[in-house]
């Protein structure tokens, strides 16, 4: 049954190359905007993204601070998320493969057993990502292409027999960044701009037969004959930033300041809508300057401040740390996202990365109505 998680992945890096079929949107997990690649780094931080300068993501995070950018290239090509119930939800497939198609031939006491351990995982999506991201930034300048491909697994106890529900989604996003100094009066800023192009690839929830569970070819041509896509856009994300000193002039510590305003002019099949502001602080504590640590920052940020999604304000919140220490070769992260506790860790050797990050998104309006874990682990190479 392993095989269903690798085909999974696999169809969903196709999507962008096989044909589109008729049919709308039917799939919660989806966002109404372009999913937003965040840095494995970040998600470890709580999702924060708005003042955050340190990878070549920048230009979708907020392209005016590529003014400050240094040299990045990031080569993400390893990069995946896998929910903490996948293991279990293969094995009992793979236990109960044959079961599926077969229940009225099962004692009495078979049934129970199956239904008992069936009930964990009815008609509960479980997920898994492949997230690469190739990009590079410099002052001013940046770019950067990626890909988040989800697909959800789910048991479907059902009236009449039990099956396998599939869905999945995917955003493919090239962007190019541009950001500098704007000096108005005796009043510094910096100010950007990122045009993007997106193409969003969906395969609403279908319903696998008991053949299909064990046949990847049967469901490969399953999922071929459900596919759907929204339409392609491009957009325009603005942002601005500020950097004040805290402190004794000329000896103080960095808060950075930043709002973005992302997916101006953007249409992914349901008319314009409305674009997603976001506002963030960031600050340099003043005693991260020993060789033992090296960094250390804590900072906040509130998104979708127009209310797009029509969630609470709780699930508007992230907030998250980073300790850079032993040089920089060892990054400690935590913080909350949408009220749900975030952490992970990096390893720096020269030119590649190790990092980890446990992540929790919320599906629902509200904090604790349908929520959505994943252990993500990312292994790329760059230059810095």
């Amino acid at each position: 049954m392993k095989r269903l998680i690798v085909f999974s992945m696999i169809a969903a890096l196709l999507v962008p190359v096989l044909p589109a079929f008729g049919g709308g949107i039917d799939n919660p997990s989806v966002p109404i905007g372009p999913t937003l690649h965040r840095n494995i780094a970040q998600l470890g931080m709580g999702g924060m993204s708005t003042v955050i300068r340190e990878n070549a993501h920048t230009p979708f995070y907020n392209p005016a601070l590529l003014s400050q950018q240094n040299f990045r290239l990031e080569l993400d090509l390893i990069a995946v998320g896998v929910n903490q119930e996948v293991p279990g939800l293969v094995q009992f497939i793979s236990d109960n493969a044959e079961n599926f198609g077969q229940m009225d031939q099962m004692s009495q006491d078979e049934q129970d057993e199956f239904y008992d351990k069936a009930l964990e995982y009815d008609n509960k999506f479980i997920p898994t990502q492949i997230m690469p991201y190739i990009g590079f930034a410099f002052k001013n300048f940046g770019f950067g292409v990626y890909n988040v491909s989800q697909t959800d697994v789910a048991v479907d106890l059902g009236v009449l027999a039990p099956s396998v529900r599939l869905r999945g989604y995917m955003d493919t996003v090239v962007g190019v960044g541009y950001g500098r100094f704007v000096q108005i009066r005796d009043f510094q800023f910096q100010a950007g701009a990122t045009v993007k192009v997106v193409d969003r690839r969906v395969v609403n929830a279908e319903r696998v037969t008991a053949d299909e569970v064990s046949a990847t070819d049967e469901l490969f041509n399953t999922m071929l004959d459900e596919l759907n896509q929204s339409y392609g856009s491009v957009g325009i994300d603005l942002g601005v930033a500020k950097t004040f000193e805290m402190g004794e002039p000329g000896h103080g510590t960095p808060l950075d300041v930043g709002v973005t305003l992302q997916d101006l002019f953007m249409d992914l099949g349901d008319g314009m809508m409305i674009p997603n502001l976001k506002a963030g602080v960031m600050y340099h504590l003043p005693w991260a300057d020993e060789s033992w640590l090296a960094r250390w920052v804590v900072g906040g940020e509130v998104v979708d401040m127009f209310n797009r999604e029509g969630n609470s304000l709780f699930n508007k919140i992230n907030l998250g740390t980073e300790l850079a220490v032993l040089k920089g070769f060892l990054r400690l992260r935590g913080g909350f996202h949408q009220g749900y506790p975030t952490g992970g860790l990096g390893l720096s050797f020269g030119i590649m990365t190790l990092d980890y990050a446990y992540f929790t998104r919320e599906l629902g309006p509200s904090p604790d109505t349908e929520p959505e874990s994943m252990h993500r682990i990312q292994l790329g190479f760059g230059w810095q």
